[in-house]
């Protein structure tokens, strides 16, 4: 299982723009390698704020998670192992 921990600030782009990104170029990819399977990674946001609209447009995005900071080590720990379907 792919997982991608993204920030929504970052210092170039947010993370919405990293998942647009991405989802485009791995589309260009599986165009180009038709006879394998381009997996996405599943993305997780930490936020230090959160707002309806955000939660409503990450959902639309198909956003696994959403973590408003600060996070706790626990956390990110039962994520990893949940998204590897790993049993504790």
């Amino acid at each position: 299982m792919n997982l991608a921990l993204l920030d929504l600030q970052m210092p170039q782009k947010n993370g919405i723009q990293v998942v647009e990104e991405t989802r485009a170029y791995l589309a260009e990819v599986q165009k180009q390698h038709e006879n394998i399977l381009i997996l996405e990674p599943e993305y997780v946001f930490l936020t230090a704020f959160s707002t309806k609209a955000l939660v409503a447009h990450l959902k639309k995005l198909k956003v696994k998670k959403c973590f408003e900071k600060p996070v706790s080590t626990q956390c990110m720990l039962d994520l990893i192992n949940s998204s590897h379907n790993i049993s504790t």
